[in-house]
């Protein structure tokens, strides 16, 4: 057999794709001094300066120049064509390899609080001091690294859930309100659910809990635990909106509960009342004074309760 036989099984061999066979038929074609010689050429020509792959900048005719020196009286044309044939595939390779590379967003909320917009319509409010990291491939593949605090309201799409990473637990959620604490250097965190349901992962645990709404899970390095009602009183920082137009007194009074972590008690005959107003930046003895003017309530605050007897809807 000639040398045009041997080159497919060389250019095989290079690759570590031979079968038995082949490899046989190799290795006795390779006894003989001159055809070692041959192979060793190719080799070169098939390794010349690792193809540049650092760079990705392929000379053909410079390496052929070089090469054309070493290996006289050869196949000149079957070598060149190896040596084209690896630079082809080396810029093939490099070029899959950049477009499949994801380009990484991070936003980091240094000075203050900061609000991000997801491109599903999702928002994040993250709280200072916390960072959010994300791809440009979100929209086909919803997670998000948390590192810190942020509340979280998730736009809910079929089929895709939306998944926050964070330093000790994971969270999966479709469409959802809540808040989520998970600091990378201390094994502690912290979901409060304000509405919808949520998954929650504990990576070292490797164990799963489900929350429904109103309900807070809490990890230390004791253990983890389910709490049913919210700790709010210390979350004024994420943007809730006491802006109601002709809501129940009963959601208000609901929400205001679950923002100051409290206890609010209400008249049954009073709880149905139409609200709207706005009561943003105000405190929870001035919401709730503002509520008994309007519905001729009376407002009792009694060791930390609070009490709304008597008014009416009128």
């Amino acid at each position: 057999m000639n040398e045009d036989h041997y080159i497919p099984l060389i250019q095989k061999s290079l690759n570590n794709t031979l079968n038995q066979e082949e490899a046989d038929q190799l290795k006795k074609w390779l006894s003989v001094e001159d055809n070692q010689n041959f192979y060793e050429d190719i080799k070169t020509a098939w390794e010349v300066d690792d193809i540049n792959t650092s760079s990705l900048t392929i000379d053909n005719d410079k390496e052929w120049n070089i090469l054309n020196k070493k290996i006289a009286n050869k196949k000149s044309f079957n070598i060149r064509w190896l040596v084209g044939l690896a630079a082809g595939v080396t810029i093939l390779l490099a070029s899959m390899f950049l477009l499949t590379q994801e380009k990484v967003y991070t936003v980091e909320a240094n000075e203050d609080n900061q609000m991000v917009q997801m491109t599903d319509g999702s928002k994040i409010s993250l709280k200072k001091g916390s960072t959010l990291t994300y791809t440009d491939s979100f929209h086909k593949n919803r997670r998000v690294e948390l590192k810190g605090s942020a509340y979280l309201d998730v736009v809910k799409m079929s089929g895709n859930p939306f998944v926050i990473d964070g330093a000790s637990i994971e969270v999966t959620v479709l469409g959802t309100q809540f808040i989520m604490s998970d600091a990378p250097d201390d094994y502690s965190a912290e979901v409060q659910l304000i509405e919808g349901k949520v998954n929650i992962n504990n990576k070292a645990a490797q164990t799963q809990t489900n929350l429904t709404a109103n309900q807070r899970y809490n990890l230390q390095a004791s253990g983890e635990k389910v709490i049913n009602g919210l700790s709010l009183n210390n979350q004024s920082w994420y943007p809730i909106e006491f802006i109601y137009n002709s809501s129940k007194l009963s959601e208000v009074i609901k929400d205001l509960e679950n923002y100051h972590g409290v206890s609010i008690e209400i008249e049954s005959y009073i709880n149905e009342c139409v609200f709207s107003g706005n009561m943003n930046r105000l405190t929870l003895d001035e919401a709730l004074q503002n509520i008994a003017v309007l519905y001729n309530a009376e407002l009792l605050i009694r060791d930390g309760k609070y009490s709304l007897t008597q008014g009416s809807c009128q």
